[in-house]
C-alpha cells in the first residue's frame, strides 16, 4: 500500500525530505497589508523573515474561501461520512463531496480505502 502525505507550507520540512518522500505542500495564504501571497510561491521564506524584521504591521494567514474537498472511499461509507463531518466542522469548505471510488483506488489499496482530495480556485 502506498501512503501519500499532504501538508501546508508552514510545516518547514526541509526540501530534501519533501522530495525524498514525495510530500505535497499546499501553500498557506499570507496576507500582508492588503496584499495576499502564496507561501513559498509568491513569498519565499527568506523574504518573509526579512520583511518581518522591518515591517511595522505583522502578516496574518487565511484559509482559501473557495476550498472544495472530495472524500472518496472504497466501500466504507460510515468512515467516509465521519471524515466528511469532521472536515465540514473544522474547514467549512465551499463544496464537500463524498463518493464511492471507481476500481482504481479499490484495486490498488483494497476495500476500506479512504482518499481525501482538495483544491481551491
Amino acid at each position: 500500500m502506498k501512503i501519500g502525505i499532504i501538508t501546508d507550507s508552514t510545516c518547514d520540512i526541509p526540501d530534501a525530505l519533501l522530495e525524498q518522500y514525495g510530500i505535497v505542500v499546499v501553500p498557506q495564504r499570507v496576507v500582508w497589508g492588503i496584499t495576499q501571497y502564496r507561501d513559498r510561491i509568491d513569498l519565499q521564506p527568506v523574504e518573509f523573515y526579512r520583511r518581518l524584521a522591518v515591517e511595522p504591521d505583522l502578516p496574518h494567514s487565511s484559509m482559501p474561501s473557495n476550498l472544495r474537498i472530495a472524500v472518496l472511499h472504497g466501500n466504507v461509507p460510515d468512515e467516509a461520512a465521519a471524515l466528511a463531518e469532521r472536515i465540514e466542522a473544522e474547514v467549512h469548505p465551499l463544496e464537500l463531496l463524498v463518493n464511492i471510488t471507481g476500481p482504481v483506488l479499490g484495486i490498488n489499496t483494497g476495500p476500506g480505502a479512504l482518499a481525501l482530495c482538495g483544491y481551491a480556485e
